[in-house]
């Protein structure tokens, strides 16, 4: 998120200088959420990611942005890979809303750059990922394999 950040606000194209703001906020509200109420540890997962992410930071300051944002995406697909698992085991434990609303910013900020530059580039990716959460969350499943939600 922070190479998005880095490379839209070097853009011209206001809509993405948005996308980069809002989405690095959004970043980092859950990486708060999750340093306070998630399962920790380090992972091999999470160790892969943080390099490929720095790495990611490290291109995006030397004026190739379309390589830093490709790295972020490489990180945050890789990132997203125990989400998708977790989701398909027990689709009840995401809650739907939070993607349902993040797809709607990202495909408004899609249709609001209009073209196709680096810029579009995140914001397809999130509309991706959050159909693919919300196809997991909303399959049709057998009542056995589903685990109760913990309230």
């Amino acid at each position: 998120s922070l190479t998005s950040l880095i490379v839209t606000l070097e853009s011209e194209n206001s809509s993405g200088k948005l996308f980069g703001i809002v989405f690095f906020a959004r970043a980092t509200f859950l990486l708060l959420l999750a340093l306070k109420y998630g399962a920790g540890g380090r992972t091999k997962l999470d160790i892969y990611c943080l390099v490929i992410g720095v790495v990611g930071v490290l291109v995006s300051l030397t004026g190739n942005g379309l390589a830093g944002i490709l790295l972020a995406l490489v990180a945050d697909v890789v990132g997203y890979i125990p989400a998708i698992v977790k989701t398909y085991k027990d689709p009840r434990s995401e809650e739907p809303i939070f993607y349902i609303l993040e797809f709607f910013a990202a495909l408004s900020i899609v249709i609001s750059i209009g073209d196709l530059s680096v810029d579009i580039i995140m914001p397809l990716y999130f509309v991706a990922s959050c159909v693919v959460m919300l196809g997991l969350i909303y399959r049709p499943i057998k009542s056995s394999r589903v685990l109760t939600k913990h309230t």
